[in-house]
């Protein structure tokens, strides 16, 4: 799927605030609430947009997060498999050959007690860190990388607010105001008159 800079400023909207009203994103956008549920929808089903998560504060909850650096040599993947089936375990990921980042998350003390207790004793050397506080993520470097690039296609300034949408010759254009995009239209149809002058 080919996402232009028009997708790119829903996601922007989307990802600030999952909950805004399709016709507030249209508004935006510049333009209409049919087009702007048919770019999500879209979005959706091309799996860009993957789906809306509720942000938990796991301080109030008493929820900790702990990421271990394991190294031991997975041998047919057992042991592997083994952390997957742990439902504490939450993320794997291979630094190298014989080195694993896990995210494990847990309430009580024990629960993490007992997954020391399961690494000694399948003889996995084992770095443990505590997560002290989380930076809210989110996916706006992504996007205002794009964002960043959207220039006037006929001034060639930065377009910095809403952006002006207008379909000439099956092609979407952009302009960072109503007058550049008149005027832009006024110049296409004066080359378009000369074409037709030239040809005959």
């Amino acid at each position: 799927m080919k996402i232009d800079e028009v997708d790119f400023r829903i996601l922007e909207l989307i990802n600030e605030n999952p909950k805004m009203s399709y016709r507030n994103i249209a508004k935006h956008t510049n333009i209409t609430t049919p087009t702007a549920i048919q770019r999500i929808l879209k979005l959706e089903k091309n799996k860009i947009i993957m789906g809306y998560y509720t942000i938990l504060n796991s301080r109030l909850l008493s929820i900790y997060k702990d990421i271990y650096i394991l190294k031991f040599i997975p041998k047919n993947n057992k042991l592997l498999q083994k952390l997957k089936k742990i439902d504490n375990v939450k993320r794997i990921m291979k630094l190298n050959e014989n080195r694993f980042l896990i995210f494990y998350v847990y309430k009580y003390i024990n629960e993490t007690i007992d997954f020391m207790n399961f690494l000694e004793k399948n003889k996995i050397q084992y770095e443990k860190l505590t997560v002290l506080d989380e930076i809210k993520t989110k996916n706006e470097i992504l996007i205002m990388e794009h964002i960043k690039r959207l220039i006037c296609d006929y001034c060639g300034g930065n377009i910095q607010g809403n952006v002006f949408i207008k379909r000439i010759n099956g092609e979407e254009k952009h302009f960072c105001c109503s007058t550049c995009k008149n005027d832009y239209v006024k110049r296409f149809k004066k080359l378009k008159s000369y074409q037709k002058l030239g040809s005959n």
